[in-house]
């Protein structure tokens, strides 16, 4: 079981700051969210993910391990640093 942290626009359409999730890669991740709120598909699309505080672009990169995954959606128009 992992948490994912959710902050931004990814907190407000999931109506929570985290939720637990048993996931292995981040696509499953996606799908779990966006099966909760379909909004969640356009959040996504320019979010960035941190696994145990590191920057994971790989969607299909196994996350076994992974005790913590931080959402973040692009804040307020401006590029991210990842």
């Amino acid at each position: 079981m992992v948490q994912v942290n959710l902050y931004a626009a990814a907190r407000a359409a999931i109506g929570s700051n985290s939720i637990n999730v048993e996931i292995t890669n981040l696509h499953e991740l996606i799908e779990v969210l966006c099966g909760l709120e379909p909004k969640m598909e356009s959040i996504l699309k320019s979010s960035k993910f941190l696994v145990d505080g590191t920057p994971l672009h790989d969607l299909t990169a196994s996350i076994n391990n992974a005790r913590e995954i931080d959402v973040l959606p692009q804040f307020a128009g401006g590029s991210s640093p990842f």
